[in-house]
């Protein structure tokens, strides 16, 4: 395999020429293709070694942990614990879950759904009651 630059790559110790680990090389995927009950996926030559698979998430983690907070917007965010403390502690007769603006938002879903299943359960029940065994018809 030939570099742009026209030298050719050398393998090095551990590696496949295309740079992968060392059973990732075209013989050895071509077991693969032999076997039909093996996918790479769940194979039973693993790709990746056990250490290198910790190490690996190990990275990943220490990674994911720094980043995450600084792509959620998490880092110089205004403190909105005192405006929520003075909202949910005024005595305005409002219940809790209906003190913020997105509360219908939540609300009205969940009381969809929990009142129209709790009509179509007693709804299904009667019909079984009465020895109809579907919603609508006869049967």
């Amino acid at each position: 395999m030939d570099k742009p630059g026209g030298r050719r790559l050398q393998p090095q110790a551990g590696r496949s020429v295309t740079g992968g680990p060392r059973h990732c090389r075209p013989s050895n995927l071509s077991r693969h293709r032999r076997h039909h009950h093996c996918s790479l996926a769940f194979c039973h030559c693993p790709l990746i070694s056990p250490p290198q698979l910790q190490c690996f998430l190990l990275k990943l983690a220490k990674m994911v942990s720094r980043t995450i907070p600084r792509l959620a917007g998490f880092v110089y965010r205004e403190n909105r614990v005192p405006y929520y403390q003075r909202l949910f502690q005024q005595h305005d007769g409002q219940r809790q879950w209906w003190k913020t603006s997105r509360s219908g938002a939540l609300l009205y879903p969940y009381y969809i759904s929990l009142w129209g299943t709790t009509f179509i359960t007693t709804y299904a029940m009667i019909r079984l009651v009465l020895g109809k065994k579907t919603f609508f018809g006869s049967e």
